[in-house]
């Protein structure tokens, strides 16, 4: 059985990982862009929860443990693969900060370390060659694409339209000089 952490190590521990979360461009990215759907930012705000339970059900987790269990999780939570090896630092860092936060460290030598974190900026993440149009294009053709697949068909105006076109069929005649002859519509 792990060994207890008290209280005070535990919330100094969930607000290390929530702040290493708010500092990894990959999650943020993912969650700015709604990867996971609407609720993509509950799913990050569960994974910290998530983080801290599991190092406190399992004792001496590795960095590449912690690594695996993230890069799961993004995956299935976001669809998301991240090969850029910020989940391996991240879960590096998560262990770190566990470390830091189970030790008899001080609450001010923790925060400080916390804030010496990286900061993500999400402005610097685009396309590398894209143009600044080729980005807006981009972002107008994935909207319009998002609208049309949020369109709903109504089969019933299908069915509908067909029948007026076989009706206009029936009614036209084609002359031997290729005109078509179009009539009255029937009632």
């Amino acid at each position: 059985m792990p060994p207890q952490i008290s209280s005070n190590e535990l919330q100094n521990f969930r607000n290390s990982v929530d702040a290493i979360f708010k500092n990894w461009t990959a999650l943020q990215l993912a969650v700015s862009q709604g990867a996971g759907g609407p609720q993509s930012k509950a799913i990050a705000d569960w994974m910290a929860d998530a983080v801290v339970q599991w190092f406190g059900e399992n004792q001496n987790l590795e960095s590449y443990e912690v690594t695996e269990f993230l890069e799961n999780i993004v995956n299935q939570e976001f669809n998301l693969l991240v090969d850029d090896g910020s989940a391996d630092e991240i879960g590096t860092t998560i262990c770190e900060f566990y470390q830091l936060c189970t030790s008899s460290k001080s609450n001010t030598d923790i925060l400080a370390k916390i804030h010496s974190l990286p900061k993500c900026d999400l402005s610097k993440c685009k396309v590398e060659g894209q143009s600044q149009e080729e980005e807006a294009a981009s972002l107008d053709e994935n909207m319009l694409e998002e609208k049309l697949n949020d369109m709903e068909v109504d089969l019933n105006d299908q069915h509908t339209s067909s029948n007026a076109a076989s009706e206009a069929q029936e009614s036209s005649k084609t002359d031997p000089d290729g005109w078509v002859t179009v009539g009255r519509k029937k009632k």
